[in-house]
């Protein structure tokens, strides 16, 4: 099982990896996914190494910050609503993924794990700067 010291997102949260940051305090990152499902799906973790959600420290905090930041991405993706998941499975580091979603985007119902888009580091930043001046 991977360990603080070989998890991608703590690499991310060192400064190790690089990001596309729509969010970060003492506490929490946000940045935009590498193998994004959405234009301006985010994932919001941790700072502190954790594996699962149901380890964060104040779990009503952490998903506060996600309420805040879905309504950014909302508003900078144009986006109806969003969806939320927990995960841990790519990543062995709690994760909160906020997917923008339309009525009949490609996802249908449920999020399509087969879908991978891809954009230019211009194109990411732009996205990115979309959310934050949505705040």
């Amino acid at each position: 099982m991977a360990g603080e010291n070989d998890c991608a997102f703590c690499k991310i949260i060192n400064h190790e990896l690089p990001e596309f940051k729509i969010y970060e305090d003492d506490k929490y990152l946000a940045f935009l996914s590498i193998d994004p499902k959405a234009i301006g799906h985010t994932i919001l973790v941790p700072k502190k190494h954790c594996r699962w959600a149901h380890e964060i420290d104040n779990p009503g905090e952490f998903f506060s910050l996600g309420v805040k930041i879905s309504k950014a991405c909302m508003k900078g993706m144009n986006a109806e609503t969003v969806s939320f998941l927990t995960l841990g499975m790519q990543v062995p580091h709690a994760a909160l993924w906020i997917v923008p979603r339309n009525e009949g985007d490609h996802h249908g119902k449920l999020i399509d794990f087969s879908v991978h888009l891809h954009f230019s580091k211009e194109q990411y930043e732009a996205i990115a700067e979309k959310i934050r001046q949505s705040f």
